[in-house]
C-alpha cells in the first residue's frame, strides 16, 4: 500500500444524448454508449496505478466507472451520497435553454446570492458546498484514493482547494472522464468564498 496520500477525483463519463444540454443534477441518468466505453478506458488507465481505495457518489453514471475499476483492482467500493451532483429541484430534466427563458439572469444568483438563492427550489450553493465538504471528511487517507463523482462537485472542491472566488468555480468544471488530484478541502475558506459580491 502507498504510504503517501493522494486523492484523485474523476468526473463520470458522458451521459446519454437525450440529456445533453439538460439540467439533470441529482437525477440518476444513464451513460451514452460512448460514455460506457470511455468509463472502461478510464478505469483501465487508473488500474495501472497503485490504487488503494475507491469511492463513488452512488449515482449510476459515477458508479459504473467505479465498478469497472473495482473489477480490475479487486478493491471494495465505498459509496458517499454526499458527493452527488447538486439537486436542482424543479429544474431537473429541463433544458438549460428553457430554464434561462423562464428565469433569465436570475440563474446567476447561484453565484451572487449563494446563501439564499434556491435554483429549482432546492439546494442553495452554500448547502451544496457544505454537503460536499462534509462528504469529504476523512477522504484523505494514506495511499491513493480514487473518487468518482460529478462536475459541479469537483469544480467546487477545486475552487476551495485553490482559494478561488465562487465566481471562478464554473471555469473549474472538468471534462467527462477527467482525473484531477486535489488536496484536502479548505473548510476555513468556505464562508469567504461564498460571500456574495466577492470577485
Amino acid at each position: 500500500m502507498n504510504q503517501s496520500t493522494e486523492v484523485l477525483f474523476v468526473r463520470h463519463t458522458a451521459v446519454a444524448e437525450q440529456y445533453q444540454n439538460v439540467c439533470y443534477g441529482a437525477t440518476d441518468v444513464e451513460l451514452s454508449p460512448a460514455g460506457e466505453q470511455h468509463a472502461i478506458e478510464v478505469a483501465e488507465s487508473l488500474a495501472s496505478l497503485s490504487v488503494d481505495r475507491i469511492v463513488h457518489s452512488g449515482l449510476s453514471r459515477a458508479r459504473i466507472l467505479a465498478e469497472h475499476l473495482a473489477e480490475l483492482t479487486g478493491l471494495d467500493l465505498e459509496e458517499r451520497q454526499g458527493l452527488g451532483e447538486r439537486d436542482f429541484g424543479d429544474w431537473e430534466l429541463t433544458s438549460w435553454d428553457d430554464i434561462y427563458a423562464e428565469h433569465g439572469d436570475d440563474m446567476m444568483k447561484m453565484v451572487t446570492e449563494p446563501n439564499t438563492y434556491r435554483p429549482g427550489g432546492n439546494e442553495t450553493t452554500r448547502e451544496f458546498v457544505e454537503r460536499v465538504a462534509k462528504a469529504c471528511e476523512n477522504i484523505h487517507q494514506p495511499g491513493r484514493t480514487v473518487v468518482v463523482c460529478h462536475g459541479g462537485v469537483i469544480a467546487a472542491l477545486t475552487g476551495l482547494a485553490n482559494q478561488l472566488s465562487i465566481h471562478e468555480w464554473l471555469e473549474q468544471i472538468p471534462a467527462h472522464g477527467e482525473v484531477r488530484p486535489l488536496p484536502p478541502v479548505n473548510l476555513d475558506f468556505v464562508s469567504l468564498a461564498l460571500q456574495s459580491g466577492r470577485s
